[in-house]
C-alpha cells in the first residue's frame, strides 16, 4: 500500500479505518444497568487499586495465566523486533518479506479467532493450550530451518505459512487466556483485575525487548530464535503438571 499510493495514502487509509471502527462499534445496543456512582478521583482511584491488587493476591490462577501470559509476549517478541534483520540476513529477502508476513500474520490471527469455537468443541481447551504451547517452540526452530531453503519463492511461501500459523496459534492462546481469565474473576472486579493482569503482560514486552538488545551483539538471529524457540518447550515441560493447566 505504501509504494502504491505513499505514505501519505497509508496513513489517509488508515485514518478511515478508524472511523469505520467508530462508527461499527456505535451500533453496538447495551442493556441499561443501574450502576452505583462513584466519585473519580485520587483516592478511589488507589483505594480501587488497592482492592484490585489484594484480590488478584488471592487468586492463584490469575496470577498463573499473568505469567502465561508474559511468557507468551516474550517468546513471539523476537519475530517482531528482530524482523528486519532476520529477513535480510538469513533469508536475504527484501521488504516485501516483511509485509507478506504482516499480511499472513493477521490472516492466521483472524482464522484463529474464528475457528477457536469450532475446535473447542471437540477438544479440551487443556488439549488447545498444549498442542499450541508445543507449536509455538516449534515455530522458532522453523524459522531457523527456513534459512537454509534455496530460492526466493520458496522462501517466501515458507515464511508466509508459518507466519499463518504463528498468527493462528497466538489467537488461539489469548483466546484461552481470555476466556480462562473471564471464567476466572468475578463480575465485581473484573475491571481491576483486567487492569492489572494488561499492566504486567504489557510490561513483559519492554523487558523482553531489552534483554533481546542485550544478547544480541553475541548471537546470530537464528541462534536467538533457537533460544527462545527452547525456551517455550522448557517452560511448558516444567509447567505442565500445574494445577491451573489441570482445571482447563
Amino acid at each position: 500500500m505504501i509504494g502504491a499510493i505513499g505514505t501519505g495514502g497509508a496513513i489517509i487509509v488508515d485514518s478511515v479505518t478508524f472511523i469505520l471502527c467508530s462508527i461499527i462499534m456505535s451500533t453496538i445496543k447495551f442493556k441499561d444497568v443501574k450502576e452505583k456512582k462513584e466519585i473519580l478521583n485520587v483516592k478511589n482511584y488507589f483505594s480501587n487499586l488497592k482492592e484490585g491488587f489484594a484480590y488478584f493476591k488471592t487468586k492463584d490462577i490469575l496470577f498463573t495465566i499473568c505469567i502465561f501470559g508474559c511468557i507468551i509476549n516474550v517468546i513471539i517478541l523476537p519475530t517482531n523486533t528482530l524482523q528486519a534483520a532476520y529477513v535480510s540476513e538469513s533469508l536475504n529477502l527484501g521488504a516485501q518479506a516483511i509485509s507478506v508476513a504482516g499480511v499472513c500474520m493477521t490472516v492466521g490471527m483472524f482464522l484463529g479467532t474464528v475457528i477457536y469455537p469450532s475446535i473447542s468443541k471437540y477438544m479440551s481447551r487443556r488439549k488447545i493450550f498444549n498442542m499450541s504451547w508445543i507449536f509455538m517452540g516449534l515455530f522458532c526452530f522453523s524459522l531457523v530451518g527456513m534459512s537454509y531453503i534455496s530460492g526466493d519463492i520458496a522462501k517466501y511461501l515458507f515464511y508466509g505459512i508459518n507466519s499463518i500459523l504463528l498468527g493462528l496459534l497466538a489467537a488461539t492462546l489469548n483466546m484461552i487466556t481470555t476466556v480462562l481469565f473471564m471464567s476466572s474473576v468475578d463480575d465485581d472486579y473484573i475491571g481491576r483485575a483486567g487492569g492489572i493482569f494488561n499492566s504486567f503482560v504489557s510490561s513483559s514486552m519492554p523487558l523482553a525487548s531489552f534483554g533481546i538488545a542485550a544478547i544480541a551483539p553475541f548471537f546470530s538471529v537464528n541462534q536467538i530464535y533457537s533460544i527462545f524457540g527452547l525456551l517455550a518447550i522448557v517452560v511448558y515441560l516444567l509447567c505442565i503438571k500445574l494445577k491451573v493447566l489441570k482445571n482447563l
